[in-house]
C-alpha cells in the first residue's frame, strides 16, 4: 500500500498547497531528502475532492498549509528540538526521519481522526467520501485503509498512542491542528484532550499552535 501516494491524494488540494516556501524556510529542507518526499507526496488530481469530503467545513483555513508529512513532521520536530534547546533539556534531540514510513501513516490516521471530531459523520457525508474515493485513482488497499480509518470509532487515547517519543507526540498533534476548526467546541476539546494525553506540556502546544496559525 502506497501510503506516501494516498497521503499525497488527500493533501494536494488547494486546501493545502499554499505556504509552501515559508514552511520551507521553516524547516531548511529545501533541496533536500524532504523536499523530494513532499514532490512524491504532491500526487492526485482527486485529492481535492478527497479533502473536502474528508475535512467536510473547509477545516484548517486559518492555519499553515503544508505539502506533506515530511514537511509536518519536520516542522513539529524542529520546534519540539528548538524548545528542548531554550530548556537546556538534558533529554537528546530527536532527529526526523523523513523517510521512515510510519510517518505518513501516522499523519493520515491523526489527520482522519481529527476531521471526525465534530462529532458527526452523517449519512450525507459518509457517501461523499465514497464518492469522492470511487472516483480517486487510489489503489483497493487504499481504499480498504482509508475507508477503515474514516469508520472507526474515534478514541483520541488510539491517536496518542501512536506517539512512540516526545517529537512524533508533536507531530501527532500538529497533524491533527491542521484539520481542526478553531470555532467548533467539540473540535478544540478534542485537541485539548489529545494534547493531554500526548503529555505535551503548555508551551509546546502553544507553540504548535502558533505554528498552525502562521
Amino acid at each position: 500500500m502506497n501510503i506516501n501516494k494516498l497521503l499525497g491524494q488527500v493533501l494536494n488540494s488547494s486546501a493545502v498547497k499554499q505556504h509552501k516556501d515559508k514552511l520551507s524556510g521553516l524547516t531548511g529542507s529545501s533541496g533536500s531528502s524532504g523536499a523530494s518526499l513532499l514532490k512524491k507526496a504532491g500526487l492526485g488530481a482527486a485529492g481535492g475532492s478527497l479533502l473536502t469530503s474528508m475535512l467536510k467545513k473547509g477545516k484548517g483555513s486559518t492555519l499553515l498549509k503544508v505539502g506533506g508529512a515530511a514537511a509536518i513532521g519536520a516542522l513539529a520536530y524542529k520546534i519540539y528540538n528548538n524548545y528542548q534547546i531554550e530548556q537546556s533539556a538534558a533529554r537528546k534531540r530527536e532527529t526526523f526521519e523523513d523517510n521512515d514510513p510510519q510517518h505518513p501513516v501516522i499523519i493520515l490516521k491523526a489527520m482522519i481522526a481529527a476531521a471526525k471530531a465534530d462529532g458527526h459523520i452523517d449519512e450525507a457525508e459518509l457517501s461523499r467520501i465514497h464518492d469522492a474515493l470511487a472516483k480517486s485513482d487510489a489503489g483497493s488497499d487504499e481504499k480498504v485503509f482509508l475507508e477503515g480509518e474514516i469508520n472507526k470509532p474515534l478514541d483520541p487515547a488510539d491517536v496518542a498512542a501512536m506517539a512512540t517519543s516526545p517529537a512524533m507526540a508533536a507531530e501527532i498533534y500538529l497533524a491533527s491542528l491542521l484539520v481542526i476548526d478553531e470555532q467548533n467546541h467539540m473540535e478544540k476539546v478534542y485537541l485539548r484532550e489529545l494534547a493531554a494525553l500526548l503529555q505535551l506540556d503548555d508551551e509546546m502546544v502553544r507553540r504548535l499552535n502558533e505554528s498552525g496559525r502562521t
